[in-house]
């Protein structure tokens, strides 16, 4: 039989304040519906705006190295391996598209939580600390209205050189 000695019960009342202070700075991070998007990051919840307009959803969410890696991905990947079935990526739209639906949540969380770590190396003090995460966080509408844009021009990208092979006028639609 193992006992506990006092550092052991130490840790583990450290370890359960460090948690209550992690969901508090998450809620600070998330902003509006933190409990549910915590909740769903435990498990396998589908996450339809990540999965159905991705580029908006994480411009929205303020995840830009997510969405730097998602067009990387989607547009340079192809091109690298120049290979004409995969250009100009649909296929890597799809299992992302999967991918962030099944996980866009998660995702999400592993966000909020580098966030917190790099709140968490400036040593912020209480209420700085909490307008750090506020402001960190949150939602960015100027950044949705980019991400549409920027899924307009990737669908440009993706289909134009498809239409424009078959030489058909755009007012001659269907082809």
């Amino acid at each position: 039989m193992t006992s506990f000695t006092s550092d052991d019960q130490l840790a583990a009342l450290t370890a359960v304040a460090d948690r209550a202070a992690s969901q508090q700075d998450l809620a600070h991070v998330i902003g509006a519906n933190s409990a549910d998007y915590i909740r769903r990051a435990r498990g396998f919840a589908w996450h339809w705006p990540a999965a159905l307009v991705p580029v908006p959803w994480l411009l929205y969410r303020k995840m830009y190295p997510e969405c730097f890696l998602y067009l990387a991905v989607v547009t340079l990947f192809p091109l690298a391996l120049s290979n004409p079935v995969l250009t100009p990526g649909l296929s890597q739209v799809l299992l992302l598209t999967l991918f962030l639906g099944l996980r866009g949540h998660m995702l999400y969380r592993h966000s909020a939580l580098r966030r917190i770590r790099k709140a968490d190396n400036r040593e912020l003090p209480g209420a700085r600390r909490t307008r750090y995460l506020t402001r960190a966080g949150g939602v960015s509408w100027p950044g949705a209205v980019l991400g549409v844009l920027v899924t307009a021009c990737l669908a440009t990208y993706m289909f134009a050189p498809a239409i424009l092979a078959n030489n058909c006028a755009f007012d001659q639609l269907p082809c």
